[in-house]
């Protein structure tokens, strides 16, 4: 499947997200449904500590996570065939859920979570 189509079946998918925080360490559950196929992805990490996090195409990039008040920030740095890109993703917790903003390269998206 190609790249395009790939993104266009993530972009239509609902996923649901649970975190977890045990002091500085927390876990990051995403579960998502793309197509007929049941993905889990599960990070664990620790606030302000590099680790190796698989994207979900199987790449793997080195990430750090940090806290700033009622949000996490997650830099990640992923090697391509013209050098390092920098992603960030900004998860702000809200009453309501979680709002993701994702940028890298100029390209921002968002995507609001609904509390469940």
């Amino acid at each position: 499947m190609s790249g395009f189509a790939t993104r266009k079946l993530a972009a239509s998918s609902k996923p649901k997200t649970t975190i977890s925080e045990d002091g500085d360490l927390y876990t990051v559950t995403t579960v998502s449904a793309v197509g007929t196929t049941v993905r889990t992805l599960t990070d664990s990490f620790t606030l302000g500590q590099a680790f190796d996090k698989q994207l979900d195409d199987g790449r793997t990039v080195k990430a750090t996570v940090t806290r700033e008040g009622n949000r996490l920030v997650e830099v990640q740095t992923i090697d391509t065939v013209d050098g390092a890109v920098t992603a960030t993703i900004t998860r702000t917790f809200t009453d309501d859920g979680l709002e993701k903003t994702c940028e890298a390269g100029g390209i921002v998206s968002k995507r609001t979570h609904m509390r469940v």
